[in-house]
């Protein structure tokens, strides 16, 4: 896996990869970016979706 590297992101213009993150932590979850060979890219978020109730 290869963690997609946000450093310097806002400083281009582009802050989707920076945000996507943001709201994976925010749910509890991750965000995986990958290059796919010869070319594109994958981008898998997982999450549990079951919410627990506060008793």
């Amino acid at each position: 896996m290869v963690r997609c590297s946000i450093s310097g992101a806002s400083v281009l213009g582009h802050y989707g990869l920076e945000i996507m993150h943001e709201r994976a932590k925010v749910l509890g979850g991750e965000l995986h970016v990958e290059p796919v060979i010869p070319h594109g890219t994958s981008v898998v978020l997982r999450f549990n979706s079951l919410k627990k109730t506060v008793a």
